[in-house]
């Protein structure tokens, strides 16, 4: 076995590390799992760790080319101005709020979740960017100018395959690119394209909205809408913020 010193062994670390995010031909990352192993593993007690490492790029070397990852859909609902107590499932007994009950019983119900910015639009601002409000200058701000300068991580899902949309409010109140003498503002919503033109009429017989008040957007018709327009099999991010 050839016996290297720290430096070696370090760079053949740095190689390991290099070659497990390597995603080209399974020979390249073998030869630096063989490397590190002659370099770094020259007891014989540690041959197992060569076995064990060699088994895990094979399998995940195989698992790329033979069954490639599907992507999951994601359905992003969000209410505004809502108390973390006003729901039903909380004990809240004066608001009723039943698809909420479900998904929560179904999935995981965060007790202790801390929002951005107690504003709205600062708190979409914070969500969509991972940045706290004054990070994002005057994009953090109530129904200021959203400028260029501060990508959404919506727009990065939908650089890579993702076919994203929204209904609702979007990321708003904000002012976005009215005219071409706006240069560093942004044009689209940050939430995306949108999708709001299915309304309800009132006094129609296809209105369903259990009370007055409530916003006229079909939320769900817009978002089957949606659906009706992504390619088939292609995955999709899409933001319902009531």
């Amino acid at each position: 076995m050839l016996k290297y010193g720290p430096i070696g062994r370090m760079l053949s670390r740095m190689r390991i590390q290099r070659a497990i995010k390597f995603k080209g031909s399974f020979g390249v990352q073998a030869v630096y799992v063989i490397e590190y192993v002659i370099v770094t593993f020259n007891k014989p007690q540690n041959a197992r760790v060569f076995i064990y490492i060699f088994c895990w790029i094979v399998l995940s070397g195989s698992s790329q080319n033979l069954h490639p990852v599907k992507r999951p859909n994601i359905l992003f609902a969000i209410s505004d101005d809502q108390s973390y107590e006003h729901n039903s499932f909380s004990g809240c007994r004066f608001v009723k709020t039943p698809a909420f009950d479900q998904i929560a019983k179904e999935g995981v119900f965060f007790k202790n979740c801390i929002a951005g910015s107690p504003g709205c639009a600062p708190s979409r601002s914070s969500i969509v960017t991972g940045r706290y409000p004054w990070q994002n200058e005057q994009s953090g701000q109530h129904a200021s100018s959203w400028m260029k300068q501060y990508v959404s991580f919506i727009d990065l899902m939908g650089q890579n395959g993702y076919q994203t949309g929204y209904t609702g409010k979007g990321v708003d109140p904000f002012q976005y690119a009215r005219n071409e003498n706006d240069t560093l503002w942004r044009e689209e919503n940050a939430a995306g394209k949108s999708f709001n033109t299915i309304r309800y009429k009132a006094g129609d017989v296809t209105d369903t909205r259990p009370a007055k008040g409530l916003s006229d957007i079909n939320y769900f018709q817009n978002f089957v809408d949606f659906l009706n327009k992504k390619a088939d099999g292609q995955p999709f991010f899409f933001g319902m913020a009531l």
